[in-house]
């Protein structure tokens, strides 16, 4: 609809791709390939567990509140992490607080919980994730086949097969993909990408989270067992934890807990983001612009000028980067 009466308007559409929630698009973009990745958290088929992490659905987002109640009504747990109190705190079996921008410790603590209790769903992880996948050690990069034979492919990446104790295509019919321990394959050393997972995330014992986030090393304990075991599990999570420097990290963290946990739903539909949708629909009427240029489109008239401004499910004033600006030079320019 806004697209429509930006074209008939001769106006442009400000696309919300690289405005101030871009780091979770971001990090879903690097874990699922896609702008938003919540369906594959939130398309398993009733959840014994919910867990709300910086979401407030109960105000913000009655559709999906009443999606949650539904499965809280058929039995599923529902945990809200929050660092308020809010409504749908308030319906939750469960809310523990938090110190505002930890929550990607939180979830690394919870990963490394699980591993060392050997509570990772190692079958889904080898099926649907890179953690097969051997990483040389010095460069950080994964190894491919180009990099062992000559004439290998750049597209196969090597898995360490311990059935015959040496390197194949993860590709390879019949292989047993080893998850840890270090390999040295035409003398370079590498790990699969889960031991340098289990690696990063020991340095955060429940402990050290405990202290980082401010949350008890009981609650923590015991949320790492419920991700683990109480499955299927959906995440729902909220875009005000990515409003942090490095914020992607705290999607791409939480994305990485249900991976290892099997708690992502790996056949989900990739969703379009508008652009794609408004094409799909025929609506090619209007300009497309990312946000941030239209800062310099309203105050120095580049790449055109914009006099108004139609603002629907955004808010300038406490969403996009430098609100500073936009109430002392850019508003003031509108018409």
């Amino acid at each position: 609809i806004y697209a429509s009466l930006a074209g008939s308007l001769q106006g442009s559409f400000v696309s919300i791709i690289g405005d101030g929630d871009s780091a979770g698009p971001c990090g879903d973009m690097a874990s699922f390939g896609v702008v938003c990745g919540d369906i594959y958290h939130t398309g398993l088929a009733d959840p014994n567990l919910c867990v709300l992490w910086g979401i407030n659905p109960a105000e913000t987002s009655p559709f999906g509140m009443r999606t949650i109640r539904d499965d809280r009504e058929r039995g599923a747990r529902l945990v809200v992490i929050d660092p308020r109190f809010t409504a749908t705190a308030s319906k939750a079996d469960q809310y523990i607080s938090i110190r505002p921008g930890t929550d990607a410790a939180l979830a690394l603590g919870l990963i490394h919980i699980i591993i060392q209790k050997g509570l990772h769903d190692t079958q889904f992880i080898i099926d649907n994730t890179v953690g097969p996948f051997l990483v040389n050690i010095e460069t950080g990069l994964f190894l491919r086949e180009k990099d062992v034979v000559a004439d290998g492919s750049e597209q196969k990446y090597m898995v360490w097969d311990t059935s015959t104790g040496e390197a194949r295509t993860a590709d390879t019919p019949g292989i047993s993909p080893a998850l840890t321990g270090t390999y040295s394959v035409v003398n370079i050393d590498c790990r699969p990408a889960f031991q340098l997972l289990a690696d990063q995330a020991s340095e955060y014992p429940p402990q050290k989270v405990s202290e980082i986030t401010e949350i008890p090393q009981d609650i923590i304990r015991g949320l790492a067992s419920e991700y683990a075991q109480r499955k299927p599990v959906a995440s729902h999570r909220g875009l005000g934890m990515q409003r942090t420097f490095h914020g992607d990290l705290a999607f791409r963290a939480i994305s990485t807990l249900a991976a290892i946990t099997g708690n992502l739903h790996p056949q989900a539909p990739q969703l379009p983001v508008y652009e794609l949708y408004m094409h799909l629909h025929g609506i090619t009427t209007c300009n497309f612009m990312p946000i941030l240029k239209a800062y310099d489109a309203i105050d120095k008239g580049d790449p055109y000028p914009i006099k108004a401004l139609w603002i629907a499910k955004q808010n300038w004033i406490n969403q996009l980067p430098d609100p500073n600006r936009v109430t002392k030079e850019l508003f003031p320019k509108l018409d």
